[in-house]
């Protein structure tokens, strides 16, 4: 067996794998498709899905939000890209579309409660 000092700490406890080990498998050492890769399948088992089934979804996709019918249009690193936001229930972490970052922005802010987001609605409507 190593002594603990062979292995990484996170807080009080020790990384479950030794540090020759935990550096192997570091991410930054991932080539630029790994990465893509690796980040995809983290978002597919979040949300329940295998990877093939993500990237069908997104595939099939408009690259329009869901919800307003726009393209997002985020500034990221200095270049303008497409980044549409996975949204999802917090409460069964069910995949429910893919929005821009305004919208999502807008449904978390109201705590996915639809009664607070038709009072925001009708608020609006107002004063229009």
């Amino acid at each position: 067996m190593k002594p603990l000092t062979e292995f990484y700490r996170a807080g009080k406890y020790h990384q479950p794998r030794c540090k020759p080990c935990h550096n192997a498998t570091r991410y930054r050492d991932l080539s630029p498709e790994d990465k893509t890769r690796r980040i995809a399948t983290i978002k597919a088992r979040k949300y329940g899905m295998t990877l093939a089934e993500m990237q069908a979804l997104v595939g099939a996709h408009d690259d329009n939000c869901d919800l307003c019918g726009k393209p997002d249009t985020t500034h990221r690193k200095r270049t303008w890209t497409r980044q549409l936001t996975m949204d999802h229930d917090h409460a069964t972490k069910r995949f429910r579309g893919l929005l821009c970052s305004k919208c999502n922005i807008a449904i978390g802010s109201a705590g996915d409660d639809p009664d607070l987001l038709r009072k925001m609605a009708d608020y609006v409507e107002r004063f229009r």
